[in-house]
């Protein structure tokens, strides 16, 4: 069952992250955080993608403003169903651990019982 219940989160994540960032870029302060994040990763792919050639640019271009911020908000939206899952992977460890400890204590328990029932017969 709790296997089901962070499958039903993990296939929630994406839409959720997708209804946060379209009613959140309304405002400004998104728009400018959106389109600054995409900036530098436009930057970034385009000295990757240059770095094994002999072509040097003194100067990159930037996205045009819609587009930085759509691929501002994608990534804000991906980073957000990242972080669930790896919530949710994080959660499950300690879950199985936990589990697992129950396990052990009733097998020291059984244990116990049949060192204590051994030593009565013994006597």
């Amino acid at each position: 069952l709790f296997k089901v219940a962070i499958l039903a989160i993990r296939q929630a994540a994406k839409p959720m992250a997708n209804v946060l960032i379209a009613r959140s870029i309304k405002y400004d302060r998104v728009k400018r955080t959106c389109a600054g994040a995409a900036q530098i990763m436009h930057r970034m792919e385009i000295r990757m993608k240059l770095f094994g050639t002999s072509i040097r640019v003194k100067e990159i271009a930037p996205l045009a403003e819609e587009e930085a911020i759509k691929q501002g908000a994608t990534l804000i939206s991906e980073g957000v169903v990242f972080g669930i899952g790896i919530s949710l992977l994080v959660l499950e460890t300690r879950r199985a651990k936990w589990s697992e400890g129950i396990k052990n204590e009733k097998l020291e328990k059984s244990f116990v019982n049949l060192d204590e029932r051994l030593d009565g017969i013994e006597k």
